[in-house]
């Protein structure tokens, strides 16, 4: 009896570990590529008086991210996982930034705020690859009331690199060499 209950907890230990390491593909011959950054939205005064659900508060999950591949077209749409890490393993070589949102849900009501960025600008990303592209910490600030609404991009490469290596040190993008993607404030 204790060997299979030692037995389970091993092997609950080893899922858990990997599961904890496995947040992205790793790198291969196949997966060579990574285009990786960290995002957070704090809002405020967003709901409307007596709403069920609002957008206000610090969010670092499920925000959308929207991307366009500028030689095929096709639009591109990645979530914020695991503290704010957002990423695409294989990215086309050249993107752009199209939009963020961030929607709020509880039964049937929901809310939404979004950013929306102009075509054309300094919103484009050149990737290289084989190498890890960092476009760095986005901090999306939002306040209803006071009417700011402000989007700082790229502010801080370094504390994507070492945010990820702390929480992820067993992966083989550590190994990779990290560009810095310096393309955008807007």
């Amino acid at each position: 009896m204790k060997t299979k209950i030692l037995g389970v907890l091993v092997l609950m230990l080893a899922v858990w570990s990997c599961a904890t390491t496995r947040f992205m593909k790793e790198p291969s011959e196949k997966t060579k590529t990574l285009l990786i950054g960290q995002i957070e939205l704090r809002a405020s005064g967003e709901g409307r008086p007596g709403a069920a659900v609002s957008v206000d508060g610090h969010h670092l999950r499920g925000i959308e991210i929207e991307l366009q591949d500028l030689k095929t077209g096709k639009k591109l749409t990645i979530r914020s996982k695991n503290k704010g890490f957002f990423y695409i393993v294989n990215p086309p070589a050249r993107l752009e930034l199209i939009q963020i949102k961030y929607e709020a849900r509880q039964g049937g009501s929901w809310a939404s705020c979004w950013k929306t960025f102009g075509r054309g600008g300094r919103n484009k990303i050149q990737i290289i690859e084989g190498k890890v592209n960092n476009i760095g910490w986005i901090q999306w600030l939002r306040d209803g009331k006071s009417r700011i609404y402000k989007c700082t991009m790229a502010v801080n490469h370094g504390s994507v690199k070492s945010k990820f290596r702390e929480t992820f040190p067993k992966s083989g993008w550590n190994n990779y060499e990290w560009k810095t993607v310096t393309y955008i404030y807007h």
